[in-house]
């Protein structure tokens, strides 16, 4: 970089002479007067390129047309080209501190005047360049202070990708920001700064805002299409703005009706902007793990919502599991008639032969509401921890202050680490036996059908079995084994009858029963894809840097084959609309949700107990007024008539209190 005086002269300087600022350019990057381009972007690229190799950014500027609308010509100046204008939030202001002096905006001036541009004028059909000043008034940018440069930074897919999807995981933009530092082992490596990453999560925010209910409602709609055993429905107010929803994927459905015995309903708050409830269906899996069959968001806990909720989970899970539940969680139901529902159903579905129907119904004793209404039933699931655990695993994703689109995508996340917690759980059942403690067969078996969850506490049981239970003699009677047990507990015997003739044994494993959701092959690839290459990169570490360079010469002669029969040209709106995976639409009928009021009563009335206390903690000051050290100032002060003393100024603030003690 070197200062060097431009000649008096230049055929493209139509400014007067000073000292100014060049830099050394291959000539084959240097524009000219008379250059020729096809298009107005081409030759913006072409100076942009040629900007970044001098140490400088650009921007556009004026353009001209001729009376006939068409093109006349382009300006494309240097970043610090023009002066700073003031503007009205410059302007200083009156501090809200009484005493001190005026404050302003504090902005850092860019612009001073440079002059280096290029003007590109339209003839012949052709852009040529019949402007070039090539001078800088300023010192070009060079060595680290590139990393800085607007021309150097830019967020590619990849960054846009990683900020996105660290929002699922409710990891922010200036997480993120430093997550990318250390894989490129520096931050003049990212290739952006942390504006730039906090910028487009603003963007990310701003594209949603106004849209967040009708891009919510339209992100389910898309699903339905595209898988139909996907099941949403919403509802709005008066006004068009959304109140509640619900939704339930193939997964949770298929998993309601395997492990849908007992649900669990709690609502939780704070996992969005909007204050609205969610509220999540959970129930316990074969690993005795939280599984959730459906999710909701209400915006209001009343009667009405809660109502609309449950109908709708029914619907969600088919008629027969809802005809099934109402017969039996009727508390008013009598047992009699319960019997007769039963066998209604049963008929009616055709499903009065199966077995597990059948063994079910031959112990409802045991689990029927209309036969055990006098008993407690905490033994089913206890108090309300089961979903307290599942709000609390919901809360590590979810942001108060997200959009319910946001929303969407930390509740995917969420359902993916659970869904992927089950699979592990169920390969480490289906590959690996747990230690048994005996060699009875009853115990061998458990170890073969049960999960290891549900095999620790059948072990426990077994334990219990065989230091509190003994065989005392067998027996036959008509077709039947009849084994006698000797209860040492309760100091009593128990003949337990077991049919050989209709020997059968039950696999209580419940076996995963998952259906997926369709996933995209090409989505499945492109992971596949990260992941081998992440591998490679971490196979190179180490070795000899002529490895190294040889994948990085085949990626850039890869791209740069690749980039001219598929590169497509895309706005900053269809790269969000892209990476948030729905798209936006001016025709709104779906407003966002207003803002709700759930949690608690609102505040009390604080007492003036409270406020003392509260006024105590905090420091006294010197008030002008009274030139008493108190909690109050002169424009606060309880004393007015020392703020308007008499003429003869002999009553002052100390005297006046005096006074007023006396009296």
């Amino acid at each position: 970089m070197q200062l060097i005086p431009i000649e008096n002269g230049s055929s493209n300087d139509r400014f007067s002479e000073e000292d100014e600022w060049f830099a050394p350019v291959d000539n084959k990057l240097t524009p000219y007067v008379g250059k020729l381009f096809n298009d107005v972007e081409e030759a913006i690229t072409f100076y942009k390129v040629y900007a970044l190799t001098c140490g400088f950014d650009v921007r556009r500027y004026t353009t001209k047309k001729w009376r006939d609308g068409s093109f006349k010509s382009k300006l494309i100046v240097c970043n610090r080209e023009g002066f700073s204008r003031s503007k009205k939030v410059d302007q200083p202001k009156v501090s809200e501190v009484v005493g001190a002096g005026l404050e302003s905006r504090r902005t850092k001036i860019r612009r001073i005047g440079c002059r280096a541009r290029i003007r590109l004028f339209m003839r012949n059909g052709m852009l040529l360049i019949d402007i070039f000043h090539e001078g800088h008034n300023h010192e070009l940018i060079s060595g680290e202070d590139r990393q800085f440069q607007k021309l150097s930074r830019n967020l590619s897919n990849y960054h846009k990708d990683i900020i996105v999807n660290n929002s699922r995981l409710n990891i922010g933009a200036t997480k993120t920001y430093r997550m990318c530092k250390e894989h490129v082992n520096g931050y003049e490596n990212v290739g952006a700064t942390l504006n730039d990453f906090k910028n487009f999560q603003r963007d990310v925010k701003c594209l949603i805002h106004g849209r967040d209910g009708q891009m919510f409602v339209d992100r389910f709609k898309n699903m339905v299409d595209a898988r139909k055993v996907f099941y949403f429905d919403y509802d709005v107010n008066d006004d068009g703005s959304l109140r509640r929803v619900i939704w339930a994927d193939a997964s949770a459905r298929r998993n309601y009706s395997v492990f849908g015995d007992v649900v669990s309903f709690d609502p939780t708050y704070s996992t969005n902007k909007y204050s609205m409830v969610f509220t999540p269906f959970t129930g316990v899996d074969n690993h005795k793990k939280s599984v959730t069959f459906c999710g909701a968001l209400i915006a209001k806990e009343d009667y009405e919502s809660f109502n609309w909720v449950f109908s709708r989970f029914l619907v969600a899970m088919g008629e027969f599991i809802k005809k099934l539940n109402e017969i039996i969680w009727d508390i008013d139901l009598e047992p009699s008639e319960f019997d007769s529902r039963w066998a209604q159903i049963m008929d009616e579905h055709g499903v009065g032969s199966n077995d597990w129907f059948t063994d079910t119904f031959d112990i409802r004793q045991q689990w029927v509401m209309a036969h055990c209404r006098d008993l407690k039933m905490g033994s089913v699931m206890r108090t309300t921890q089961r979903s307290e655990s599942e709000n609390s695993f919901f809360k590590k994703f979810e942001h108060k202050s997200g959009t319910l689109v946001e929303f969407w995508m930390c509740f995917e996340s969420a359902m993916d680490q659970q869904r992927h917690s089950h699979k592990k759980l169920d390969n480490d059942s289906r590959h690996t036996s747990p230690k048994t403690i005996s060699q009875l067969p009853i115990e061998i078996h458990g170890a073969k059908v049960y999960t290891h969850a549900v095999f620790d506490e059948f072990q426990e049981e077994v334990k219990y079995s065989m230091t509190t239970y003994s065989v005392s003699g067998f027996s036959f009677v008509n077709d039947e084994e009849v084994t006698t047990v000797n209860d040492a507990l309760r100091d009593k015997k128990v003949d337990v009858h077991y049919n050989s003739v209709d020997d059968e044994l039950i696999d209580l494993n419940a076996e995963p029963t998952e259906i997926g959701d369709g996933v995209d092959e090409k989505y499945i690839e492109m992971s596949n894809l990260w992941s081998e290459f992440h591998s490679t990169v971490g196979f190179l570490k180490g070795r000899e840097k002529g490895d190294v360079e040889k994948l990085s010469t085949i990626i850039r002669e890869f791209r740069e084959k690749l980039a001219p029969s598929t590169e497509v040209v895309t706005s900053k709106h269809q790269d969000l609309e892209m990476i948030l995976g729905c798209t936006t639409t001016e025709d709104i009928s779906i407003l966002p949700p207003k803002h709700s009021k759930n949690k608690g009563s609102g505040k009390r009335m604080v007492s003036s107990k409270t406020k003392a206390i509260e006024i105590n903690k905090k420091p006294k000051r010197m008030c002008n007024n009274c030139k008493q050290f108190a909690h109050h100032d002169k424009r606060n002060c309880p004393y007015p008539f020392v703020l308007n003393p008499s003429p003869s100024g002999e009553l002052s603030g100390d005297r006046y209190l005096e006074e007023e003690e006396s009296e």
